[in-house]
């Protein structure tokens, strides 16, 4: 129902207060039909918003950061709000890190995203989650929230092949990861004039230096990796 009006306001309790809506189809929409949506598929078609987050299922003990249970529905939510209109998009994020496969399998739906797509994010943008920060249009950090820049940790099992193998995919996963925030700093005022590789270095230096390096948002803006604080 994305394309629709509100109708009227009810009388009693909190919920029957809430806004109704009336659809295209002229299909009176409840409030509790909305609230279901969001808590069930992590979506608002009638404000076009998106909530990424983890996996909430209650046996849920990894903290629910970036996997396939975050990366799927995510995926289809974004097929269903692009077909619906080319009106903006506006993501809500409360994510970890995580995987770095269905990680980037976010970041490149979002970056190649046929509406303007703007990504809220609240508690932190940390290691995967602050590579699919990247992807949107715009960018919001709240207020009390952080950035977390590191090299990501691998868990290896197999013979010395395997493990050789999964090192290569590793370096080139973080050399993409340098590159991405490079440019991404490289229109900021703060590394104006810098080359792509003077930037990629700088940041791999502080990396390694500090292994885990936080941002609060106000440096994430200064560094061009946020467009605005609330």
């Amino acid at each position: 129902y994305p394309l629709c009006r509100i109708l009227y306001y009810g009388k009693g309790d909190t919920m029957s207060r809430m806004p109704r809506v009336l659809s295209k189809n002229n299909v009176i929409i409840e409030p509790s039909q909305i609230l279901s949506e969001i808590h069930t598929f992590g979506i608002n078609s009638l404000t076009r918003e998106i909530y990424l987050n983890g996996d909430l299922n209650e046996n849920i003990t990894d903290g629910g950061g970036v996997d396939f249970r975050c990366a799927a529905p995510f995926l289809r939510n974004m097929d269903y709000l692009e077909h619906q209109s080319s009106k903006p998009i506006t993501i809500k994020m409360c994510l970890s890190g995580g995987d770095t496969t269905y990680g980037y399998a976010i970041y490149d739906r979002i970056a190649n995203a046929k509406c303007h797509v703007t990504i809220e994010c609240f508690g932190h943008a940390s290691s995967m989650s602050g590579i699919i920060f990247q992807a949107a249009d715009w960018r919001i950090m709240a207020k009390h929230s952080h950035y977390l820049l590191h090299y990501g940790s691998i868990e290896i099992a197999g013979n010395s092949i395997d493990v050789s193998e999964n090192i290569k995919m590793n370096d080139k996963d973080n050399v993409i990861m340098l590159k991405l925030f490079a440019e991404r700093c490289m229109k900021s005022k703060t590394f104006e004039g810098w080359t792509l590789n003077k930037v990629m270095k700088f940041l791999d230096d502080a990396m390694r230096k500090k292994g885990d390096l936080f941002l609060s948002p106000e440096e994430a803006l200064a560094w061009g990796l946020c467009d605005e604080v609330v």
